[in-house]
Formats: structure tokens, sequence, C-alpha cells
């Protein structure tokens, strides 16, 4: 008997479920494996509570589906089914407003909507002639290099962005 049979949660999310296995006897071993689907999709941690049940914890590790079987010495007796999913960014919003010297560095903060999403991969572009005033690295790192303005946008992987005005003197 399991608490669930069907699991859908996303990446980097950790989930759990309990097996009590019936006409089971204290020698006997309990055994949670990954039946079908990707093994690269979900990392499973098994401590046995007592010789008819075990706690499972279940990781979340890239999108797609697996179904664990619960068996013990005797035979399979329940299987669960787990989808895994990423939570995508819906909004970002960044510093708005950066004031630098030449020379100067500082680092554009990022806030995502949801907090929990799981892909937070950003590109951060300069607009028009604002390579002259500032560089951007790819971790967000700004360096004052003349003075100026220029607008970095900062893009996230599910196309929402933001921007973030830069002044050098």
């Amino acid at each position: 008997i399991l608490s669930t049979s069907f699991i859908n949660m996303s990446v980097g999310q950790l989930e759990s479920f309990t097996a009590k296995i019936t006409h089971c006897y204290p020698n006997d071993q309990h055994e949670f494996y990954i039946q079908t689907g990707d093994t690269d999709i979900i990392d499973i941690h098994v401590s046995q509570v007592n010789y008819d049940e075990s706690y499972c914890e279940i990781y979340g590790l890239k999108p797609g589906s697996a179904i664990i079987e619960i068996a013990s010495s005797k035979g399979p007796y329940a299987v669960c089914e787990v989808w895994v999913d990423y939570v995508d960014v819906e909004s970002i919003s960044v510093t708005p407003y950066i004031e630098l010297e030449v020379g100067e560095r500082q680092s554009i903060s990022i806030d995502y909507t949801p907090s929990d999403a799981t892909n937070k991969t950003v590109l951060y572009h300069v607009e028009d002639n604002g390579t002259d005033v500032i560089s951007v690295k790819n971790w967000g790192l700004v360096i004052g290099k003349n003075p100026g303005t220029a607008t970095i946008i900062v893009r996230a992987c599910s196309g929402y962005e933001a921007r973030c005005e830069v002044v050098v003197r």
C-alpha cells in the first residue's frame, strides 16, 4: 500500500511517500527501483522504517517520467508514477539603476517569479552604443569603461526581460 501512486514534481524539488507492504515478514527486504523511464530523471533515497514499511524520498533531476516499483523478497507489490517538470520563469525584475565611476564594478541583482523557478538562465545585452560606456559579464557583473549612459537588457530563457539603466561618471 502506497501513500500515493502518482507524483508530479519540479526539477530540484523533493517529494516523499511511504510504502507499507502487507503479507510481509520480518526478514523480508524491500526494494525500490526505477522500472521504466530514464534513470537520470529522479534520485531515490529509501529508509526501511520497520519490516513492513519504508520511507522513500525522491529528488527531481530533469524533466521526464519514471515508474518506481516497490517490491519485497516475495515479489512486486506496487508502483508509483513520477512526472518531473521545469518551473518556468514568469517574470524577472533587476536592479533598475546603477551609477558607476570609470573602472568600478557592480553586479546586477535579479529577482525571479516564481522564486522556485528551475531555469534561471539569463542573457545580458548592452543596447546601442552602450558597449563604449560599459561591459557586462555573462554572470551580471557591470564594469564602467567610459563616461556616459547605457541600457542593459536582461532576458530570461522564457522570453521575459527587464532593463537596467547605467550611468558612468
